[in-house]
């Protein structure tokens, strides 16, 4: 599946999760109507930071419970994201479910 970032928010934050500019240029661009696609095909995918995250492998590991993430799909997810998390986890872990 190839990593892609969601086609709207002109206003995200690039600096909050350590995706490289350099990667985050290369990722091809994500439509609302994409995103409504691979939802009802039954993807986890929340908005963090304008990068499309896939969590269906992390739903049932959350430590806040999979409702904190069931709570999220298709939403931009990045200012309660910010406010739970550690910058580490934003930094480290996030961009490691960008899809």
């Amino acid at each position: 599946m190839p990593t892609c970032t969601l086609v709207s928010k002109a206003d995200a934050q690039p600096a909050l999760t350590g995706l490289s500019e350099k990667r985050r240029r290369r990722l091809p661009p994500c439509t609302v109507e994409q995103l409504r696609s691979r939802i009802g095909a039954g993807e986890y995918l929340v908005i963090i930071d304008g990068l499309v995250c896939k969590l269906n492998g992390f739903i049932d590991k959350h430590p806040g419970g999979p409702l904190a993430v069931l709570h999220m799909v298709g939403r931009d997810a990045t200012d309660e994201v910010a406010c739970m998390h550690p910058r580490e986890v934003l930094a480290d872990v996030m961009p490691r479910w960008a899809v």
